[in-house]
């Protein structure tokens, strides 16, 4: 029986780490596909202003950087194992 709980909890504990890789893989690839105007736009609606005279590069980064970014982030995370 403790080998069959244990087997239980390393498949748990693998989905895990799977899907935390997938969604943070996903909004890299996300931004990555993005325009700058999109970025731009996307920055705007979760209350961050860019500038469009960053490259693209410095965009995602300044992006990621920010406060309201990471709390969109844990949103979209929360939400995404629900999709599953």
């Amino acid at each position: 029986m403790t080998q069959f709980n244990d087997m239980l909890m390393r498949k748990f504990i693998m989905r895990k780490l799977y899907r935390e890789r997938v969604l943070s893989d996903a909004t890299e690839k996300d931004l990555d596909s993005m325009t700058k105007a999109q970025i731009v736009e996307y920055g705007a609606s979760i209350g961050v202003t860019l500038s469009m005279s960053l490259t693209k590069t410095i965009m995602i980064q300044t992006l990621k950087a920010t406060p309201e970014f990471e709390s969109e982030e844990t949103k979209r995370k929360a939400l995404d194992p629900l999709l599953w």
